[in-house]
């Protein structure tokens, strides 16, 4: 487990080949390390929505889950299953809004599709 200082900053990328049972360097290239949260994160508001708008879409939503399930502490690297709690959270929101609100909305339009059609 790694910490964000630690995987910040830079590092030299050293490049050898064994020649002739030695080993000769090519070459060293000073590259740079940062530190990138996913895609799906819930960093901010704007984030958050995002993603738990994707989330009740039901696209892609394990991948999501696992990587909120590998939440060690804020700045540091995941750690596989160290936060197994927040799939109880997904489900029962899996459950509110794919279920019960996406449902509710689409039977309103419904609804009001109906009335349309009968006034004609």
């Amino acid at each position: 487990m790694k910490e964000k200082a630690e995987c910040i900053g830079s590092y030299l990328e050293v490049v050898e080949m064994k020649i002739n049972n030695a080993n000769v360097v090519i070459s060293k290239t000073e590259k740079t390390r940062e530190w990138m949260p996913y895609d799906n994160n819930y960093n901010n508001i704007f984030n958050s929505t995002d993603t738990f708008f994707e989330v009740s879409t039901l696209e892609m939503w394990p991948d999501i889950m696992f990587r909120a399930i590998d939440y060690y502490a804020e700045d540091h690297t995941p750690v596989r299953g160290s936060s197994p709690e927040y799939a109880l959270i997904f489900v029962i929101y899996i459950f509110l809004t794919t279920f019960f609100i996406m449902n509710l909305f689409i039977s309103v339009i419904v609804d009001k599709f109906t009335i349309e059609i009968k006034k004609r």
